[in-house]
Parts: C-alpha cells; structure tokens; sequence
C-alpha cells in the first residue's frame, strides 16, 4: 500500500492532517454535536497527540474553507480521496452517518473535487470489510 498523508512527512502531508481534524470536527458536529466515539475516531486517525482542545465550530469552518482550497490545488486526487474516507469513517464512528453529516460530507466532495459516491463505498467497506 503506497504511504498515507497519515504517517507521511510529504509537504502537503500536514495540510491533509489539519484539514481531516477540521473536517472531522465539522462532520461530527452537524448531528448531535461531537460524540466521544467520532473524538476517538480522529484520535485514531491522527493520533490523540494531535487531537487536543477543539475549536470553535465557526473557527474550524472559517480555517476548513482555506486549507481545503490549498489542499485541493496540492494535493493529488488519491489522497484528496482518501481524506473523504476517513472523514466518513468519523461520521459513521457513532452507529450512523445523519443526513446533516452526510450534507457536511457533501460538500466537502464538493470543495475536493472527489466523486461523492465514495462515501457510500466507504460506509459499504466498513459495513462488509471482507466481501
């Protein structure tokens, strides 16, 4: 498996990370606010050091709307795609994706210019993880 934006120390690596925290932190809390099961999930992603205090949800998407931009004209479409992935996996770490989540994950497709369509195949990955 080729290395993730994750692990990697690439230069549009850290633009990836920060925008899966905002990202994650948006999705979460479009339905019900943040669970403490969609915190653990981007711990698990990010790793817990770099899960700390969360912002504002107006600051996250005043910040979200830059750093999408950049990671759009940086980073290359696999990586754009897997960002939307693991932004599902944080919505669906509470049992269930909520339409007001799903909207989130809209328009993040939208602003990463990645077919949307990958979050039904995530959310059908994780429900069959070896079908």
């Amino acid at each position: 498996m080729d290395p993730s934006y994750l692990e990697e120390k690439f230069p549009h690596a850290e633009l990836l990370r920060r925008a899966l925290f905002l990202g994650g932190l948006l999705v979460a809390h479009a339905h019900q606010g943040v669970s403490e099961r969609e915190v653990q999930a981007l711990s698990a992603l990010l790793g817990s050091e770099n899960v700390g205090a969360l912002p504002s949800v107006d600051a996250a998407r005043r910040e979200l709307k830059d750093v999408v931009a950049r990671v759009r004209q940086d980073a290359p479409p696999l990586e754009r795609a897997r960002l939307l992935q693991h932004l599902t996996l944080v919505a669906a770490a509470d049992g269930d994706v909520a339409q007001a989540e799903f909207v989130e994950l809209q328009g993040m497709a939208e602003a990463l210019a990645v077919p949307l369509s990958l979050v039904d195949e995530t959310l059908r990955g994780a429900a069959h993880p070896l079908d």
